[in-house]
């Protein structure tokens, strides 16, 4: 059964006698960029400054050892998916190639 005081805290509710919860204010993203991140390093890269936001979350632009620049996201750093420009995977192709060239030239 319905209790009448709950029936009238409805229907106050309804006609906005009671004011309703607002919902918390959100900021841009841009506002809480955190700066303490430039200058950090991650294998080979080096966080030069924020470029954008994308779905993977703030992108960067590194500067990598061999002098080539990378935007990559942070959540990439972080997890140890990119470490450098593509150099790292260009000199381990060349050696892996000399050493199963050596390889094969010992049968």
């Amino acid at each position: 059964m319905w209790n009448p005081d709950m029936w009238q805290a409805i229907q106050d509710y309804r006609n906005n006698v009671v004011e309703k919860p607002s919902k918390p204010k959100r900021h841009h993203k841009r506002d809480d960029i955190d700066h303490t991140r430039i200058g950090k390093r991650f294998g080979r890269l080096t966080i030069i400054k924020y470029v954008y936001s994308n779905k993977q979350g703030r992108v960067y632009e590194c500067a990598c050892d061999c002098g080539a620049y990378k935007d990559v996201p942070y959540t990439y750093l972080k997890n140890h998916i990119t470490s450098s420009c593509g150099c790292l995977r260009r000199e381990h192709g060349v050696r892996q190639c000399e050493y199963m060239n050596h390889r094969r030239d010992a049968r």
